[in-house]
């Protein structure tokens, strides 16, 4: 530990230049100086900044960067452009999408369930032509008359169709290298509209995961599942409906990776309106609310429903 020569000049310099080097400024929380083992340090705490903000540069440079592990490094175009979105609430769910129809790319059944849930919260509907209907439900836009982005990736007989990153990317890791030199294990790329995607990831989940027998106290034993299943459930369904759908995240897809006993599931842009720190502590904010508010009235072929839409997050049974 080497710290700093002059406790007092390094408060001032790490204000002066958040204010002066970087823009826009930047916010700094609480600098506090003590003594560590008689060394001088100075500790801040930088929050979160705001959104419409974002991303703060290297007023010299006009460089912006992230930190990762160790380093940092330049931010890309497609990232820039990420923060750029996130600068006021995501709008790209609405957007028609030209070369689609209702009569042709939508799911009959799934429409159905949509709109027949729509129209028994609110009766007025009920009195509308099919049309109006469609358009105040947000399954159509209102000037071209094509289904919105939200519609094709809730009811969509094949949205990959129109956007092929609207997908999930399945791969299971063998957790110990085979000498045979395979390292993939049941590679998969799941299509079809919402619904579709969650029942099929979670039945490929089911497939490469382990099962074991459990006994409890008294003798009695259970088959069990390698990964608690209404948790994973709960993680794929919030990828898919929170993924960014912005262009610059439309890059990207929904990857599901099952290694050894480990699984990540990612999706592109991050999280939206609120910090991590927040999570759990404040009401939800759905980066697409359209479309979280469509797939929350539609069930799977299964009659699962697809979310509860209800904020219950993950029963804190299910996590170990």
């Amino acid at each position: 530990m080497v710290g700093v020569y002059d406790a007092s000049d390094a408060v001032r310099v790490l204000a002066s230049r958040a204010r002066k080097a970087i823009e826009p400024p930047m916010q700094l929380g609480a600098i506090t100086s003590l003594s560590i083992e008689g060394h001088s340090i100075v500790y801040c705490v930088v929050p979160p900044q705001p959104l419409d903000k974002k991303p703060f540069r290297v007023k010299k440079t006009k460089k912006a960067y992230i930190r990762s592990g160790d380093g940092d490094y330049e931010l890309n175009d497609s990232e820039e452009q990420l923060l750029v979105n996130q600068r006021s609430e995501p709008i790209h769910e609405q957007e028609p999408v030209l070369d689609a129809s209702v009569e042709n790319d939508l799911a009959d059944d799934l429409l159905e369930q949509y709109l027949q849930a729509r129209i028994s919260e609110a009766p007025r509907l009920q009195m509308l032509s099919r049309q109006e209907q469609l358009v105040r439900t947000s399954v159509i836009d209102l000037e071209t008359g094509k289904p919105t982005l939200a519609a094709i990736y809730a009811f969509g007989i094949h949205p990959q169709q129109f956007f092929p990153t609207l997908s999930v990317k399945a791969r299971a890791i063998p957790a110990i290298p085979s000498q045979e030199g395979v390292r993939i294990i049941e590679p998969r790329d799941i299509g079809g509209p919402i619904p579709d995607l969650l029942e099929s990831t979670m039945e490929w989940l089911s497939k490469v995961s382990l099962n074991a027998v459990s006994f409890d106290p008294s003798g009695h034993g259970k088959n069990v599942t390698e990964l608690p299943g209404v948790a994973v459930r709960e993680i794929v369904a919030n990828a898919l409906v929170h993924r960014d759908l912005s262009v610059a995240g439309r890059i990207e897809y929904v990857n599901v990776i099952k290694e050894g006993g480990k699984l990540t599931v990612s999706n592109p842009g991050g999280l939206w309106g609120l910090s991590v720190k927040q999570l759990g502590r404040t009401n939800p904010k759905p980066r697409n609310p359209i479309l979280y508010g469509m797939c929350s009235k539609i069930a799977t072929q299964n009659g699962n429903r697809v979310i509860e839409a209800s904020a219950t997050g993950i029963p804190g049974g299910c996590v170990q």
